[in-house]
Formats: structure tokens, C-alpha cells, sequence
């Protein structure tokens, strides 16, 4: 086990914060949940990361399991990355957090023009989903609350009231 992983946190919260919780390490995750993407791909689309801050995300990502690299012996050499199976793994995380964000533009009227594109964004997702869906481990999402807790949260998203939230 690397030392990367023995440091983690007991704490089943804690430690899904400290392994996905970066400014860039989920929106790294949710560009490769639309597929594998070269490193100038990932660069072009995380608006304001550095080459350095990439390259040590995706390492650090690499360590935990959840990103593959793969090398290709070609000039010049060209680089992959994709998500593993445990990467797809994260995939109810990231449509929660899609949901909730979606909502809370909704509640605002903001980026109105991303909230439109639910559905093929998930439509994509899904898409990539079902190409590796043979390389995930089923337990991952065997939980017999796990339906349950996503309509709990997708009812929740779709009537809250976020001014509540907010202050003045």
C-alpha cells in the first residue's frame, strides 16, 4: 500500500473530502467521466490550471486508483488519461453535486444556458457509463438505501428553497 493511502482518515466523510475535495481534482474527474482525454485536452478545459498544478493532480489522482495514464511509444510521445472503474465509482457523487448545482443556478437564475444542457451532459455520462459498466464493481453501488437516498435527494433539490441559505 502506498503511503498515500495509509495516511487517509478513518472517517468515511473525511476521507472522500481529502482524496476528491481540491479546486481541480473533481472537475479533472468530471471531465474524464465524458471520456479519455489527453493532457492539452484537460488543460484547454480547466480554465485558469497550470501546467505544473495538472500534471501533480493527475499523479496524485493516479496514486488513489482513480485515474489511468497510459504512454503511448510514439514521437512525439503521446498521453492518455482515463478513470478507472473506482474513478466511475464517484459517478452518483458527481451527478449529486451536478443536481445540486443545477438547482441552485435554477433558484438564482444563473448560467441558465448550462442548466439546458442537462440531459445530454447525463445522456454523455451515461454514454461512458455503460462502456465500462463490466469494469465497476457492482458492490460499489449496492447499498439498499441507495434509490432511496437519491430520490430523498432529488426531491429535496427539486423543492428547496435556497434563500434560506443565504444571507442578505
Amino acid at each position: 500500500m502506498n503511503k498515500l493511502l495509509q495516511e487517509l482518515p478513518a472517517c468515511p466523510v473525511a476521507l472522500t473530502v481529502q482524496i476528491i475535495a481540491s479546486r481541480w481534482k473533481l472537475l479533472i474527474i468530471r471531465d474524464l467521466m465524458e471520456g479519455t482525454k489527453r493532457n492539452s485536452e484537460l488543460l484547454h478545459s480547466l480554465e485558469g490550471i497550470s501546467q505544473k498544478v495538472l500534471t501533480n493532480t493527475l499523479r496524485d489522482l493516479e496514486k488513489l486508483g482513480l485515474v489511468n495514464r497510459e504512454v503511448f511509444a510514439e514521437v512525439p510521445p503521446r498521453v492518455e488519461y482515463s478513470l478507472t472503474p473506482l474513478g466511475y465509482s464517484l459517478l452518483p457523487l458527481m451527478m449529486t453535486l451536478y443536481a445540486w448545482g443545477a438547482a441552485f443556478q435554477r433558484h438564482f437564475n444563473l448560467n441558465q444556458d448550462t442548466v439546458d444542457n442537462d440531459q445530454e451532459y447525463f445522456a454523455q455520462i451515461y454514454s461512458q457509463l455503460q462502456e465500462h459498466t463490466q469494469t465497476i464493481d457492482p458492490a460499489i453501488f449496492d447499498s439498499p438505501y441507495y434509490e432511496q437516498q437519491m430520490s430523498f435527494i432529488n426531491n429535496l433539490l427539486a423543492q428547496s428553497d435556497f434563500s434560506a441559505f443565504v444571507q442578505p
